[in-house]
Formats: C-alpha cells, structure tokens, sequence
C-alpha cells in the first residue's frame, strides 16, 4: 500500500541535499541544511513555529513531550506466523518483522515507531482511538525547585532533539535499543540522562556542521576548476 513516512521522508531529503548540493535548490522553500539547523516544530496542534522562534514555555513544552514519548514501551515485531497484526493506521503499510514498533499504555494500540513518535509530537492522542497519552507523574514538577529545574532541563533537551532529527529521538540512547519482546517495564528517562544526551547530541551536531562545511569547500573548488574550462573550451578560436 504504498511506502511507510519514514522511507518518503528519507528520500525526500535525499533529494533536497542533491539539489542543494548543485546549487538548484527552490526558492520557495529552505534547503534541506537550513531545516536541519532550524526545523519546524508542533508545540500545539495546528500550530507550527521554526525552533529559533520558539518561546521558553514552547520549549518547556516539545522537551516535556519528548520525555513522554520516550516512557511508551517499544519492542520489535517478529512475524511468527501467528494471526498477523493490523497495518499501522499512520502510514497505511504492513508491518514486518524486525520493525521496531510502540505501544500505547491506555488502549494497547501498536504503530511503527517512527511513525507514532512524529504523530505525538503533534498531538499526544492516539491516533486509532484518540484517547489522551497519560502523562507519568515522574514528568510532572511538584515542588517550585523541581518546577526550575524541569524547566531548565526542558529547554536543554528540546535543543538535543532539534539536533538529532537524523539520529532519531532522545529515547534510543537513554533506554536502549532491545533484541526483541516487550519493553513496558522501562521508565522514562532520569534528568541525568537527558542532560548528557544533550551535550552528546550538540558535539555529534558540531562534527555534522564541519564536515558539511568541509564537503561545501571541496565542491565548491572542484566546481570553478571545471567551468573554467568548460568557458574555455567553447570559446572561438582565431
């Protein structure tokens, strides 16, 4: 029934790192290293706002999120020849085995995880039955110093997962990637944890941008090379 998101996506931005790459990029819209450096994110349904405009409390709000999102259970889906799971009502494709998949704690609903994470960014509904996500008291400040201390948290862990948007979410190094069965007895992440994906996030993005800045350099010197002679070749001669 057509590819799963997560395969549009991926080479959808193939594409766009091609076309930026040789200078035809559209006007219309920013380059694909343009929404890798500021890309759009969904602090409330409907609304859409570039991650350098983001307010404190919108921060506070997508990194609280994120927290949420990393305590639903995952596990990989294995094609046993049992009756076979519905397909994912996101992207309408069929699961297979070795998919890493979610669950939802409130109705029991599984989707791809891929697919799910991006939906609950948006919404935190699930998308089969619209329940609301429950979310774990651990998450919720109760005191005003952890309410300071959630906050300045929230903000650093929004910035990782700006950052990381081609790694995947904060919940694969905080929990781990399992070889198979359900994980729904993992808590969510500790504060400690978050911070240090934070800093390893924002030294993974540094290294991206220069090695980015160094490919840009090395095309750019074998691109003047080549028109050069190009120009030369064409001209008339005597």
């Amino acid at each position: 029934m057509g590819n799963c998101f997560r395969h549009f996506y991926r080479n959808s931005n193939s594409s766009e790192d091609v076309h930026t790459r040789s200078g035809n990029s559209s006007p219309t819209r920013p380059p694909a290293w343009y929404l890798e450096n500021d890309p759009i994110l969904h602090p409330a349904p409907g609304l859409s706002v570039p991650f350098s405009q983001l307010t404190e409390d919108q921060q506070v709000t997508i990194a609280m999120r994120m927290a949420l999102i990393a305590t639903l259970p995952i596990f990989i889906y294995d094609d046993n020849g049992n009756d076979k799971l519905p397909e994912c009502v996101i992207c309408m494709c069929e699961y297979e085995a070795g998919d890493e998949m979610r669950k939802m704690p409130m109705c029991s609903h599984i989707f791809h995880r891929a697919c799910i994470d991006d939906w609950l960014t948006r919404s935190l509904t699930c998308p089969s039955c619209l329940q609301e996500v429950p979310v774990p008291s651990s998450t919720i400040p109760t005191t005003p110093t952890a309410a300071t201390a959630s906050t300045t948290t929230a903000s650093t862990t929004a910035t990782a997962a700006v950052a990381s948007t081609t790694a995947g979410h904060i919940a694969t190094a905080s929990t781990g990637r399992a070889s198979g069965g359900d994980r729904s007895h993992l808590s969510g992440p500790s504060i400690t944890d978050l911070r240090e994906e934070a800093r390893r996030i924002k030294k993974r993005s540094k290294e991206q941008q220069v090695s980015r800045s160094r490919e840009e350099r090395e095309l750019r010197r074998f691109q003047i090379p080549t028109l050069s002679s190009s120009s030369s070749s064409s001209s008339p001669g005597p």
